[in-house]
């Protein structure tokens, strides 16, 4: 596909780039002979040279690393976190927006200066290998680390990891595309196997790696910590040795996820190196599983030769990784970092039009929602970032509305003190043994009356109970004057006032900070109330629970009620979204209210919106007037949101994937986390081909957003569209794009295909191509 216009940055088929390369070394690097010597060549003069003890240490981990063996002059081979930045022994380093982000981008230059900069960070740390970047489909919007992932589709998926995989690797760092295959659900996901038909697999989960291989050429793939065809990812023969191998070309260095092997069959599966360490493929167990014919001597050899062949070809016998000349807090790299949300968050709603709110004619606007005064980089897991500085959404509108515009009540509940509820009659108490992860049995062991709802260490419950046991508290509270009410409670997992669920958490978040839920109740009126919460083997049971007036939310609605404008964050964090776990589709009933309540009082809100997918928007959408959502922004988040909010970048990303008006329109949901599939262990993939707006279209089911959407402050007009076919069978699409609208900004052009009527069932249209325009930034802004 092919704009008309000087801007375009990015079209379908992407030349490949070289993989890394050595940085010669005229004194040579010891056994391994000197650096312009055929890679495979070194690699045999290595790996003759060495006993099979050290072959065998060599094919497992040690923690982050590969081992050294000094004598054969083989260097320790670091690695690194890496999807949202260097998670490193470094203690800081540059916090990147979340790859979904980088996606709604659209744009293959955004892919290429990120890599760029952000191979230039593992140099600064002397990292060699990023584990990363994840590559995934987006399946369901509830999978937890969906934020590592770039889209629900596979073409702009590939096209944006192989842009990224070149450009990290061709600073002298190899890539590691995770996780291989199928790693949707974060729900018990070292015991689910993964059921899917074999197009699908190829026609929705595949490309994407296929194209990070033949043309990105990584250096190195992660297995997965599900089963696939009920066989375990990381010694999987069928999916590494005939799919990744055969079918993919991958010749160089297969990785297990941490801990995610499960028997020794990984010694035979495919698996070149087992981490973080030698659990199954150690000196003991290999010398004797050889030594009875269990496992060849060739087999060890391999998995070493890839090992040798990928670091040698990568140059790191050759020269010092660490790049002194690099700053670890480098300034391209923030650049870098900003540039990203900039062209990344997608406006989704400006009712009225009342965005941008121009700082000139702007008087107060009310800042609320837990992270407007705390920065939000990423989620949660092995990916969390800490930076050097990042910017809140609070302190990036400062910066652009000076004095005393913005209102500070961004923490209008965060304070509040514990205190006695007042119950009326008596307080009952139903106990649970064991670890009720996830939910209350049906019977309790015991029921008692108590005084109140507690629970210390020292009392005869933890007592007889020890580590592992849930509770439930059900009694009636009276109001003693109109009003809104804060019920806090500390590791709290679930309140319900009249059947109403005002604290939902029955999960272990390893939050510190207290839970609350809101509640507006009258005076003299008496309510239901119910607690529940549970241990989660957490140390000490520790449980506090109190109530009282939210006289500072009230206040806030009062600011909030008199401001020009509202800017509210809300969504998931790196406690509610991560590595391991699956969230709701909605947000959380406290933030729930928030979103409910303050556009009441102040319809001119703006919601910005934290999350790794799409998110139910149901209850508030229609009172708010704008919404742009943010994915995890990085360190420079809020300095991007408020030059969005003020006009001084014109909002231009795209969805990567399709926002349904409920969970129940989305393609996965019939098979997603399905109890009967769940209780044997199983994965269905269910939709088959007909992932995100596949299914959409196929069923003629209207979401609330689709894939691809995104407004503008400006408007493009398209005209001359020409079709011409070229000698091999391609076609080039050419037209004019204008900018008709007052302001500077980007487009992006999407090319949907109808692939001809066959002999088996097809979408109505696929993604096959795709330009980010910016040339119209000449027309001046007004």
């Amino acid at each position: 596909m092919q704009v008309n216009d000087q801007g375009a940055d990015g079209v379908a088929g992407a030349g490949s780039a070289p993989g890394p390369t050595a940085t010669p070394n005229q004194a040579g690097s010891g056994l391994a002979g000197p650096a312009t010597d055929i890679p495979a060549i070194r690699t045999d003069r290595v790996l003759v040279a060495m006993t099979l003890a050290e072959n065998i240490s060599y094919i497992g981990g040690q923690r982050n690393r590969i081992m050294a063996i000094p004598s054969l002059t083989l260097p320790e081979i670091r690695m690194a976190d890496g999807p949202l930045g260097v998670r490193s022994q470094e203690k800081h380093s540059t916090a990147y927006p979340a790859d979904v982000c980088v996606a709604a981008t659209w744009s293959l230059d955004c892919a290429k200066a990120m890599g760029e900069t952000y191979g230039k960070d593992f140099r600064a740390q002397g990292c060699h290998i990023d584990l990363g970047p994840g590559l995934n489909i987006i399946l369901d919007p509830r999978y937890g680390r969906n934020f590592e992932y770039y889209s629900e589709d596979q073409f702009l998926t590939s096209r944006v990891i192989t842009t990224a995989v070149q450009a990290i690797q061709a600073q002298g760092v190899l890539t590691t595309l995770k996780h291989f295959a199928c790693n949707n659900q974060g729900t018990e996901r070292g015991s689910y196997s993964v059921e899917i038909d074999d197009r699908s697999l190829h026609e929705i989960y595949l490309p994407g790696f296929q194209a990070a291989i033949a043309e990105g050429r990584t250096g190195c793939i992660m297995t997965a910590f599900n089963w696939f065809n009920d066989v375990s990812c990381a010694e999987n023969s069928h999916l590494n040795n005939d799919f990744l191998r055969g079918e993919l070309g991958f010749t160089d260095i297969l990785m297990s996820d941490w801990t995610a092997e499960r028997s020794f069959a990984v010694a035979n599966g495919g698996l070149d190196l087992e981490m973080p360490t030698g659990k199954y493929m150690n000196l003991d167990d290999m010398q004797q599983a050889i030594s009875a014919g269990k496992v060849t001597l060739a087999t060890v050899d391999e998995k070493v030769r890839r090992i040798l062949r990928t670091i040698i070809s990568a140059g790191f016998l050759d020269r010092e990784q660490k790049r002194t000349d690099i700053p670890k807090d480098n300034p391209d790299s923030a650049k870098t970092a900003l540039e990203m949300p900039r062209q990344g968050f997608v406006l989704l709603k400006n009712h009225g039009n009342l965005l941008p709110l121009d700082p000139t004619t702007t008087r107060t606007i009310a800042v609320l929602g837990h992270h407007a005064d705390h920065p939000l980089c990423g989620g949660g897991g092995s990916s969390i970032m800490t930076p050097f500085h990042a910017t809140s959404i609070f302190a990036g509108l400062k910066a652009v509305y000076p004095g005393d515009k913005l209102l500070p009540v961004s923490q209008p509940i965060a304070a509040v003190e514990l205190g006695d509820l007042g119950y009326v009659g008596p307080v009952q108490m139903e106990l649970y043994k064991g670890n009720r992860y996830g939910g209350l049995g049906t019977k309790p062991d015991a029921v008692q009356e108590v005084a109140k709802i507690y629970v210390d260490a020292q009392t005869a419950l933890a007592g007889n109970y020890g580590k592992d046991f849930a509770c439930r508290w059900t009694a009636k509270i009276r109001v003693p004057s109109d009003g809104y009410y804060a019920l806090v409670t500390s590791h709290c997992d679930g309140v319900l006032v009249d059947g109403k669920r005002i604290i939902d958490a029955w999960r272990y978040l390893g939050r510190e900070e207290p839970e609350i839920g809101l509640a507006r109740l009258l005076a003299g009126s008496i309510h239901d109330l119910t607690v529940e919460w549970f241990t989660a083997g957490r140390g000490d049971p520790v449980l506090r629970f109190g109530w009282q007036r939210a006289e500072a939310f009230e206040r806030a609605l009062e600011v909030a009620a008199k401001a020009d404008a509202v800017v509210l964050s809300a969504g998931f964090d790196y406690y509610t979204e991560g590595e391991g776990m699956d969230r709701t589709f909605g947000i959380d009933p406290f933030q729930q209210t928030l979103l409910e309540e303050i556009p009441r009082v102040n319809p001119k809100t703006i919601v910005a919106l934290y999350g790794g997918a799409d998110i139910d928007c149901q209850g508030w959408l229609d009172q708010v007037a704008g919404l742009l959502h943010l994915w995890y922004p990085g360190q420079e988040g809020g300095t991007a949101v408020a030059e969005i909010i003020s006009g001084r970048v014109n909002p231009s990303g795209k969805l990567p994937v399709t926002m349904p008006k409920r969970i129940e329109d989305h393609p996965s949901h019939p098979s997603f986390l399905n109890p009967a599939d769940m209780a044997k262990h199983r994965a269905v993939y269910g939709e088959g081909i007909f992932v995100g707006y596949r299914g959409y279209d196929a069923k003629g089911t209207e979401p609330l957003y689709p894939f691809g959407y995104g407004l503008s402050y400006t408007t493009f007009a398209y005209a001359g569209l020409k079709l011409t076919e070229g000698s091999d069978g391609s076609v080039e699409a050419c037209f004019s794009l204008t900018n008709t609208g007052k302001w500077a900004g980007a487009e992006v052009v999407e090319l949907f295909v109808d692939l001809p009527a066959g002999g088996v069932p097809r979408p109505p249209q696929e993604l096959k191509g795709f330009a980010r325009s910016s040339c119209c930034r000449e027309r001046p802004r007004k």
